[in-house]
């Protein structure tokens, strides 16, 4: 997919693609992982490592999904606010609705 330019509401612009099938399926099989990990702490009684596994792992989910949406995100995320991450959190997914459907 290639990259093409969004403008934000707040008026920056970033260019985004949506992910390949491909990195879309090594993101989920990554979520996954990182859940079975979760609960395999939490199955042990270890509740607090389980809610600090759950963060880390959330926040590190983000940037990567981000940095495949986004070109040059290590770059551009500091010119922007956390609502623009958060539209293009609810916007990025939508680039790659129609590959991702057709391939699943």
């Amino acid at each position: 997919m290639e990259y093409q330019t969004m403008k934000l509401a707040s008026g920056a612009e970033v260019r985004t693609r949506g992910r390949s099938y491909e990195e879309w399926e090594a993101c989920e099989a990554d979520r996954l992982a990182a859940l079975d990990e979760v609960n395999g702490l939490a199955d042990e009684g270890k509740t607090r490592q389980a809610e600090n596994l759950v963060q880390r792992r959330f926040h590190e989910f983000r940037g990567k999904c981000l940095a495949l949406w986004v070109e040059d995100w290590e770059t551009v995320k500091k010119s922007l606010s956390l609502r623009d991450v958060a539209e293009l959190e609810r916007r990025c997914p939508e680039l790659e609705k129609e590959e991702i459907r057709e391939k699943n």
